[in-house]
C-alpha cells in the first residue's frame, strides 16, 4: 500500500500491486544489503555474537557450553531495566566498570572466552 495526499485531503491508502519479479527483486535487495551489512562489520573486527544480538533484539542471544547460539525468547511481563550497551566498558583485566552520568559502578566479572567479544 501507499499513502496518497492532496493538500486539503487526509492521506489514503492506496493498494499497490507487486510483480513476482518486483517482489523477487525486492528480496534479492534485501537479502544483499544484510549480507553487506554483515560482511562490513565482520571486516570491521565486530564478533559474531554482537552481530546476533543486533539483528534479534527481542532474544536473548548467547553460546551455551556445547558451544551452540541460543536465542532465547526475552518474557514481556518481565521487568526490563535501563541500562544502555554503550555504558559498558571491559579492560584488558576483565574488569566492567558502567559509567552514567558521571557515576561509575565496577564489577570483577570472570567470563569464559566465548562471551569476551561482546
Amino acid at each position: 500500500m501507499s499513502l496518497l495526499s492532496t493538500e486539503n485531503q487526509p492521506l489514503q491508502l492506496i493498494p499497490i500491486k507487486l510483480s513476482n519479479d518486483e517482489i523477487e527483486k525486492l528480496k534479492s535487495e534485501e537479502k544483499e544489503d544484510l549480507l553487506s551489512d554483515m560482511k562490513l562489520r565482520f571486516t570491521n573486527g565486530e564478533g559474531s555474537l554482537s552481530i546476533l544480538k543486533s539483528y534479534f533484539p527481542d532474544n536473548i542471544v548467547y553460546v551455551n557450553n556445547k558451544n551452540q547460539y541460543v536465542f532465547a525468547q526475552i518474557l514481556p511481563e518481565l521487568a526490563k531495566n535501563n541500562y544502555k550497551d554503550e555504558n559498558f566498558k571491559q579492560d584488558d583485566k576483565g574488569i566492567i566498570t558502567y559509567n552514567e552520568d558521571g557515576k561509575v559502578t565496577t564489577h570483577m566479572v570472570l567470563m569464559p572466552r566465548s562471551f569476551r567479544e561482546y
